[in-house]
């Protein structure tokens, strides 16, 4: 077993991540953190941890080349992940162990539940999600690429290495969703298990102004035009009539977020973008009115069209 976690500027929380790697139940063989060209004191706080875990440094190029470089020098025949700002439970390893003994070795991936820890706030992923497993055991899913295409717990997955190597890997072009596209390659490979238990939190910390989660908050322009690429991206898979369905759907609903934030400062462009929105909708009359009912009504319209409402996108 390998765990690949990348860095950048993490010196305030990466020490909580390893110990919580370190103490595993059941013991990773390698653990390999990138440092993707850290300016602050996240060295310094490595360094104390050199004898136990395998440093890898890089000039900043992004997460995904990153979590890319780990995978290369990883030697594990199963590769786990998780962030550097995030937290393992102490049993995350004996959980996949446990439920690789029961299913045997035909599977792909595993995958654990995960809690949205912030100031105030933990947040059930599968019960935001309206998704429900087994806390006890994992559950054989042999279509996972909806699930994995909606966000399959990077923090909480170990993926199969022999399948790591015939997909490529995670993009570094995407800054949001490389995660969903890399997962939708491997969910089209084979089995995954996924178990309810809450295997890792993904802490929103305070005043991180690094984070994914607060970039997009900040630019969500970019993020939209990510999630579009994204979208586009996983239509270009071959995808089975349930899983094209699923992506074209999700297309149009992140149009209609790309044009709602274009609209500030560009209406014309939005507009264009509505009408593509409403020529791929899954059905052209809820395309056509849902279009209409953002230039109408505005950010109202717009909370109807990327789901709010989600009578007016459903297929």
């Amino acid at each position: 077993m390998s765990v690949v976690i990348p860095t950048f500027n993490r010196a305030h929380s990466i020490a909580e991540t390893l110990d919580s790697v370190l103490a595993q139940e059941w013991p990773a063989e390698e653990i390999i953190v990138v440092d993707d060209g850290s300016t602050d004191d996240t060295a310094e706080v490595l360094a104390r941890y050199r004898d136990r875990i395998t440093i890898i440094r890089q000039e900043n190029r992004g997460v995904s080349a990153a979590r890319n470089a780990g995978m290369a020098h990883a030697s594990g025949a199963w590769i786990a992940f998780i962030d550097s700002d995030d937290i393992w439970t102490h049993d995350r390893l004996a959980v996949f162990h446990r439920d690789r003994r029961a299913a045997g070795e035909d599977f792909t991936a595993h995958c654990g539940n995960i809690l949205f820890v912030g100031d105030g706030y933990s947040w059930n992923h599968f019960a935001i999600r309206g998704e429900r497993f087994p806390e006890t055991e994992a559950v054989r899913i042999r279509d996972p690429f909806i699930f994995a295409a909606e966000g399959g717990n990077l923090q909480a997955i170990v993926i199969r290495r022999s399948v790591i190597d015939e997909v490529p890997g995670f993009d570094p072009t995407l800054s949001v969703g490389e995660d969903a596209l890399f997962l939708g390659r491997v969910a089209l490979r084979g089995d995954w298990l996924i178990t309810g238990h809450v295997c890792a939190s993904v802490r929103r910390l305070a005043n991180d102004g690094a984070s994914l989660s607060s970039q997009v908050r900040r630019v969500p322009l970019r993020a939209a035009r990510m999630l579009v690429s994204l979208c586009e991206k996983l239509a270009q898979l071959p995808l089975s009539p349930v899983q094209r369905r699923y992506v074209d759907r999700r297309l149009v609903t992140v149009l209609y977020q790309l044009a709602q934030a274009q609209r500030r400062d560009d209406p014309a462009v939005a507009r264009r973008t509505l009408w593509r929105a409403a020529r791929i909708h899954p059905v052209r009359w809820k395309g056509l009115l849902t279009a209409a009912l953002c230039l109408v009504l505005g950010e109202r319209g717009y909370d109807i069209a990327t789901g709010h409402d989600s009578r007016w996108y459903r297929g």
